[in-house]
C-alpha cells in the first residue's frame, strides 16, 4: 500500500485528518493495521499510528490545498482555521526593511516565529529577522501533504515548537510526469497570475532500490498597484482621535493630513505666507481646510494630503527546484541524498518623494527655504522681503502619480537546502536514521529612491551664481563643493516642481543582505525495546548538533550621520545620512546541542471500558551557547474506550529560543530630550536600539484535552473535539526606555526590575547625584511580555458513494469540516501593565469555521469550499473607539473539475473561482497620521475580490 493511501486511512480514523483525494472507504477496505505500522506522523518519533498520538494533528494533502486555492500551498493553508493571516504576504503593506511578499504561517496568532516549520521532518533556516520562515522559499510541486500539529512539540523537536510544527512532506516514490499550467485574473482585471509546474520521476537499475526524481515550478503574480483600486482605498478611511472616553478612536471619511499638501504647504513663516500652498507650479494661494477630526493634523477634505498611490497587493515571483535521489542498499540499509533550490522575488513602494525628516523648525518637520532662493516666485520673495524674516518651512509630499519616484524596495530571497543521509533497521525491529543538513537563507533589500539628508540640505539652498547666471547650489560656490559633486539645485514649489533628475541627485538605493546558514546534524534510533501484556513499549533516543550563523551586510548604517559641512540650513549634526530605512551590518554565530528521548508505554488493554491506554512522555535537553541550557519535556495519555472512541490529553513545557538578531542586532542611534526621574536632571542623551545578549529563552505551557469517535453505526464519519490552552511566559518583546512609563516601573522597583538595564549610569543606583544621569537610553528586547491563549478546535469527516443518495449515480461525496473557538488571546507586554484581550479584535475572529464539500466522478469532480468567522472589532480595551464591528462574513470558493484524457487517461481541466460573491472587506481606518499609507481595511480579509483561475493538470 502506498503512504497516500496510509494516511488516509488514519484520516478517517480520527486523530489524524486527512482529506483525501481518493474514497477512503474504498482504502479503509483494503488496508489493515499493518500496513500503517511503517509510517512515523510528524509530533512525535515513536507513534507510528496518529490513532496512538495524544498530540493533535490535522494532515492535508496538496490536492486538497491547491483544489481550493491554485495560487500556492501557503496561501491555501491560511484559509485554515488553526492559522490566523495578518497583512502578511502579498496583501501586506510596503515595508521598508523587509520582504513584502513574505508569505508566513501564524498558528494561533502567536507569533510565526512560535511555531517551527520543517521540510521533510527537518527544519528550515529562518527567511527574515525576526525567525520567521517564507514558506514562498519552499519547493511546492512534489510536496504530497503538510502535517499541521497544533500543540507544544519542542520536546520532540526543539526550539520554536510552542505552537506547533508545520511539516512540508515530500512524495519520495513519485514515478512518472506531471505537469500543470494555470493563469488567474481579478474581475477587476488585475492581479494577473500565471503558474507552471513539472515533475519527474522513475525507478532506475531495472529494480526498485534505486529512485530519483525532480521537480520545477514558476509563479509569477503581477499584484494590484493601488490601494485606489478598491472602493476602501478610494474613500481613504482613517481613524481619528486618542482613543479616550473624551476623544474615542472614530472612522474619517476622506482623510488629509493638513501639515502637508503635494504641491508645498507654508507651516513656519510670516503670518502673510502661513497656510498659502503651492497649488500649482509656482502660484501660491489659501490653503482650503477640511473638517476638523480628534486628531491634530488631520481633517476631512480639504487641501491636504493624503497617500494616493500606496501598493495594495504586491507583485510576487517565484521559482522552485527540487531534486532527490536515493537507493536501497539492502532492506537494513538506504541512502538518500535531495537538494532544493528557490527564489522569491518582490517590490512595491511605500512612500513618495517628500520633506519629512528634514529639521524643519518649531517642531514641525519640513525644508526651510532661505529668502534670496533662487526658485521663489517673485511674489512670495517680496512677502518674505517685506516681513523681515529670514525664512520659512514648506512641508510637502509628491502625489502619487508624479514622475518622480518614491521610496520603495525590491526583495529577492533565495534559500538553499541539501540533505543527506542513511536510515535502515537493526535486529529488525529498531528503525534508525542519520543525517546532515545544510541550509543558506539570504534575503537581499534594496532600498530604493532613499533621501540623501546630506545631498537633499545642499540641493535645498538654491541660489544664482553670478557668474553664469544660472541656478546653483549654493555651497557649489563655496570652498566646500567638492563634497556634494554634481549637486543639483530643487524646486519645490508646485505640484510637479520637482523634476526626475534633481530627485535623482537627492536619493541613493540603499541594501542590505540578511544570510542565515544553519548546518544541522540528526541521528536517532526508535523501536520496540520490550513487550508487556499490555502491548510492546516503543522508545526513540536522538541527538542533533545544529551550528547557526547569521550574517548582515549593508552599504550604509542607521548610526551614520549627514555630513552637514559647508551647508547654512536643513541640516543639523543629529540628522541622519538617509531617511528612509537603514540597517546596520552585524555577524553572530550559535551551536547548539540537544539530547531527546520519547517513549509509548501501553498501560492498559483489552479491560473492561479500556481497549488500549498508552503513556506518551518526552523529554530534551538542550544547550545554546549563547544562551544557556534549558529542558522540555511533554506526557500525554491516549485512552482507546473502543474502536470508536478515544481521548487524548498532553502536558508539555515548550521553549522558544532568542535568535542570533534578537540578540546581537545592530544598534541604531538619536538624541532626546530626557528627564531622568532618578536624579531630577534633564539633558539630551543618545537613544539607543540595539539586541540584547542577555536574552534567555521564552518559556511555555500547553493543555491538551480531547477526544476522536468513530461510529460504527455511521459509515465514514468521523469527528474529534480538542481543547488547549498556552501560557508563554519569558515572552520576548521590544521595550523603550525613553518611555516614562518604564522609567516609573525601575524607579519603584528600586533598581531591581529588568527595565534598569535600559539606562546607562556611571556609577550604581543607589548613587541619585546629578553625577549619576542617565548617559544613554537603550530600546531593546527583553523577556518581561507574557501571552495566553485557550480554546477548541473541532473536526469533522464524512466520505460516502453518491449511490447513497440517488441510487444510479456514480462517484462520491466527501465532506471536511473544520472549526476553531479562540475566545482569550491575552496580552500583558510588560509586568504591571495592562492585558489587553486580542480575541475578536481587528484580525482575530473569536470563531472560525470552514466547511469543504467534494464530489468526485470519472470524468469530472466539484469542490465547495466555504469560510465563515465571527464579528472583529477595531480595537482592545482600555482603548475607547465608536467604530462600527466588523460583522461575521463568509467566502465561498468553488472548483469545477473536467477529465477528458487528453493528454493521459489522468487529465485534468479545472476553474476556481474565489470569492464567488465578491465580498468586500470591512473598512477599521488607517493611522491618522498618515492617511492611505496603509490599507484601511481590518486584518485578514481578501482584498482582492472575485478571482478566477483556469487550468490543467495531468501525468504521463
Amino acid at each position: 500500500m502506498t503512504t497516500a493511501g496510509a494516511l488516509m486511512v488514519m484520516g478517517f480514523h480520527g486523530a489524524v485528518h486527512a482529506q483525501t483525494s481518493v474514497p477512503a472507504g474504498e482504502a479503509a477496505a483494503t488496508t489493515d493495521e499493518a500496513d500503517i505500522a511503517d509510517i512515523v506522523v510528524t509530533g512525535s518519533r515513536v507513534a507510528t499510528n496518529g490513532n496512538a498520538s495524544p498530540t493533535p494533528l490535522t494532515v492535508v494533502t496538496t490536492q486538497a490545498l491547491l483544489a481550493q486555492t491554485p495560487s500556492n500551498i501557503p496561501d491555501a493553508l491560511n484559509k485554515l482555521p488553526q492559522f490566523q493571516p495578518g497583512r502578511s504576504g502579498q496583501a501586506g503593506p510596503g515595508s521598508a526593511g523587509g520582504n513584502s511578499g513574505a508569505n508566513t504561517l501564524n498558528l494561533r496568532n502567536f507569533g510565526a516565529q512560535r511555531n517551527l516549520i520543517l521540510f521533510n521532518g527537518l527544519r528550515v533556516p529562518a527567511t527574515t529577522a525576526a525567525g520567521e520562515v517564507d514558506i514562498n522559499v519552499l519547493p511546492q510541486m512534489l510536496i504530497q501533504r503538510v502535517d499541521v500539529v497544533t500543540g507544544g512539540t519542542s520536546a520532540v523537536y526543539g526550539s520554536d515548537a510552542v505552537t506547533g510544527v508545520v511539516n512540508f512532506v515530500v512524495d519520495k516514490t513519485f514515478t512518472g510526469i506531471k505537469f500543470n499550467a494555470q493563469a488567474g485574473i481579478s474581475s477587476r482585471n488585475d492581479n494577473e497570475q500565471w503558474k507552471f509546474g513539472v515533475a519527474a520521476g522513475t525507478y532506475l537499475f531495472g529494480d526498485d532500490r534505486a529512485h530519483i526524481e525532480f521537480s520545477y515550478e514558476h509563479f509569477d503574480s503581477k499584484g494590484i498597484g493601488s490601494l485606489l483600486d478598491r472602493k476602501a482605498g478610494k474613500d481613504v478611511w482613517t481613524a481619528t482621535g486618542s482613543g479616550t472616553p473624551a476623544n474615542p478612536f472614530m472612522l474619517t471619511r476622506n482623510g488629509r493630513a493638513s501639515i502637508y499638501t503635494n504641491g508645498g504647504l507654508i507651516t513656519v513663516g510670516p503670518p502673510s505666507l502661513v497656510g498659502r500652498t503651492f497649488s500649482s507650479n509656482g502660484v501660491l494661494t489659501p490653503f482650503a481646510s477640511g473638517l476638523p477630526t480628534g486628531s491634530n493634523g488631520l481633517q476631512s477634505g480639504g487641501d491636504g494630503l493624503f497617500f494616493n498611490e500606496i501598493q495594495l497587493y504586491a507583485p510576487l515571483v517565484t521559482d522552485q527546484a527540487y531534486g532527490r535521489f536515493d537507493y536501497e542498499f539492502s532492506d537494513a540499509l538506504t541512502a538518500y541524498a535531495d537538494v532544493s533550490f528557490s527564489q522569491s522575488k518582490s517590490h512595491n513602494g511605500f512612500l513618495p518623494f517628500g520633506t519629512n525628516g528634514l529639521p524643519g523648525a518649531n517642531g514641525l518637520s519640513g525644508a526651510v527655504i532661505l529668502s534670496g532662493n533662487a526658485f521663489l516666485p517673485e511674489s512670495v520673495q517680496t512677502a518674505l522681503t517685506a516681513s523681515g524674516a529670514p525664512s520659512f518651512v514648506l512641508s510637502k509630499y509628491e502625489s502619487g502619480d508624479s514622475a518622480v519616484p518614491g521610496a520603495g524596495n525590491r526583495n529577492r530571497t533565495r534559500n538553499w537546502l541539501a540533505t543527506a543521509g542513511l536510515e535502515g533497521k537493526i535486529f529488525e525491529r529498531f528503525n534508525w536514521n542519520a543525517s546532515v543538513r545544510y541550509g543558506r537563507t539570504s534575503q537581499h533589500v534594496i532600498n530604493t529612491n532613499n533621501i540623501n539628508a546630506s545631498k537633499f540640505a545642499a540641493a535645498l539652498d538654491a541660489v544664482v551664481n553670478p557668474a553664469t547666471g544660472r541656478v546653483v547650489c549654493q555651497v557649489s560656490l563655496t570652498p566646500f563643493a567638492s563634497l556634494y559633486p554634481g549637486c543639483v539645485p530643487v524646486n519645490l514649489f508646485g505640484p510637479s516642481a520637482v523634476t526626475p533628475t534633481v530627485a535623482d541627485y537627492i536619493t541613493d538605493d540603499t541594501s542590505q543582505t540578511l544570510i542565515n546558514e544553519q548546518t544541522i546534524f540528526n541521528a536517532g534510533i526508535s523501536g520496540e525495546v520490550f513487550s508487556t501484556w499490555a502491548g510492546p513499549v516503543r522508545m526513540s533516543v536522538s541527538g542533533e548538533y545544529r551550528d547557526i550563523n547569521t550574517k548582515q551586510i549593508s552599504t550604509t548604517n542607521p548610526l551614520n550621520r549627514a555630513s552637514c559641512t559647508g551647508l547654512r540650513v536643513n541640516c543639523l549634526p543629529t540628522t541622519p545620512a538617509y531617511f528612509g530605512y537603514t540597517n546596520g551590518p552585524f555577524s553572530a554565530q550559535q551551536t547548539v546541542k540537544e539530547a531527546a528521548v520519547e517513549v509509548l508505554v501501553p498501560l492498559l488493554a483489552d479491560v473492561p471500558f479500556i481497549r488500549k491506554l498508552e503513556f506518551n512522555g518526552a523529554a530534551r535537553y538542550t544547550d545554546y551557547s549563547t544562551s544557556g541550557s534549558v529542558k522540555t519535556w511533554k506526557i500525554g495519555l491516549s485512552w482507546e474506550v473502543s474502536n470508536e472512541l478515544r481521548f487524548r490529553a498532553t502536558r508539555s513545557r515548550d521553549i522558544r529560543a532568542p535568535n542570533l538578531y534578537d540578540l546581537y542586532r545592530p544598534g541604531s542611534e538619536s538624541l532626546f530630550g530626557f528627564a531622568d526621574l532618578h536624579t531630577g536632571v534633564t539633558k539630551t542623551v543618545a537613544a539607543r536600539s540595539q539586541g540584547n545578549p542577555a536574552l534567555v529563552p521564552e518559556i511555555g505551557k500547553t493543555l491538551t484535552v480531547g477526544a476522536v469517535y468513530k461510529p460504527d453505526w455511521f459509515s465514514g464519519f468521523s469527528i474529534s473535539l480538542d481543547y488547549y490552552d498556552i501560557k508563554l511566559s519569558k515572552a520576548i518583546t521590544t521595550v523603550a526606555g525613553t518611555s516614562a512609563a518604564i522609567q516609573r516601573l525601575c524607579e519603584d522597583s528600586n533598581g531591581t526590575s529588568p527595565y534598569c538595564s535600559l539606562y546607562i549610569r556611571p556609577f550604581p543606583f543607589s548613587d541619585r547625584s546629578p553625577a549619576n544621569t542617565a548617559t544613554a537610553v537603550l530600546s531593546q528586547s527583553l523577556n518581561v511580555a507574557t501571552l495566553s491563549t485557550k480554546g477548541l478546535d473541532i473536526e469533522a469527516n464524512y466520505s460516502f458513494s453518491a449511490d447513497k443518495l440517488f441510487s444510479s449515480a456514480g462517484g462520491r461525496f466527501d465532506l471536511r469540516f473544520l472549526g476553531s473557538y479562540q475566545p482569550k488571546l491575552l496580552t500583558q507586554q510588560m509586568a504591571g501593565g495592562i492585558i489587553t484581550n486580542g480575541a475578536g479584535v481587528n484580525g482575530v475572529s473569536k470563531l472560525r469555521l470552514n466547511l469543504m464539500l467534494a464530489y468526485n466522478a470519472d470524468s469530472w469532480g466539484m469542490t465547495i469550499n466555504q469560510r465563515w468567522k465571527s464579528k472583529q472589532q477595531a480595537f482592545s480595551a482600555p482603548i475607547v473607539f465608536q467604530i462600527p464591528d466588523a460583522s461575521a462574513y463568509a467566502y465561498t470558493d468553488v472548483t469545477l473539475e473536467y477529465k477528458p484524457k487528453l493528454i493521459s487517461e489522468d487529465t485534468t481541466l479545472f476553474f476556481t473561482v474565489q470569492n464567488l460573491f465578491d465580498k468586500q472587506p470591512p473598512v477599521f481606518g488607517g493611522p491618522a497620521g498618515a492617511p492611505g499609507l496603509t490599507p484601511s481595511y481590518a486584518v485578514g480579509y481578501d482584498v482582492v475580490g472575485r478571482y478566477f483561475t483556469a487550468g490543467i493538470r495531468a501525468k504521463l
